[in-house]
């Protein structure tokens, strides 16, 4: 039997179990690290109407932000509707556990947008054990 998984975190190791071995017993092997599409994060962003939290003032946390997908569709959506993109900065935060990525966001963000989250709004963390400094009003990812 094969274990397969249709949605993961994007920016988690991907895990595959061995076809003659029931799942739970037995060697996985990795597949690899995989990142959300722009177009996805892009429909995501606009199908949870994060603008509308932004906008009462509201706080979003990507938990999984890998290299920044999410983050930026949440600035280029916040952009079209005409919200202020350094008080949008302001509101948004990013974990992932891998640094690399957490410096692509910024460098993505600052490219795109000419904005840069605040220090302490990217998180370089394992999401499964940081206890934040806050509650979010809203949290939205790629499972």
């Amino acid at each position: 039997m094969t274990l397969h998984t249709t949605t993961v975190r994007p920016q988690m190791d991907l895990w595959v179990a061995n076809a003659e071995q029931p799942p739970g017993a037995g060697a996985v092997e990795p597949i690899g690290t995989v990142m959300t599409p722009q177009p996805w994060a892009r429909w995501l962003v606009q199908q949870s109407d994060v603008v509308a939290v932004l906008r009462r003032g509201g706080t979003v946390l990507e938990p999984t932000c890998g290299d920044g997908a999410i983050l930026e569709a949440i600035l280029a959506e916040a952009q079209a509707c005409g919200l202020d993109l350094t008080a949008v900065a302001s509101q948004i935060w990013g974990v992932d556990r891998d640094p690399d990525l957490l410096s692509r966001v910024q460098l993505r963000l600052l490219h795109r947008f000419g904005v840069l989250l605040p220090p302490d709004h990217i998180v370089c963390t394992d999401i499964l054990k940081w206890s934040p400094p806050r509650r979010f009003d809203c949290i939205i990812g790629n499972p």
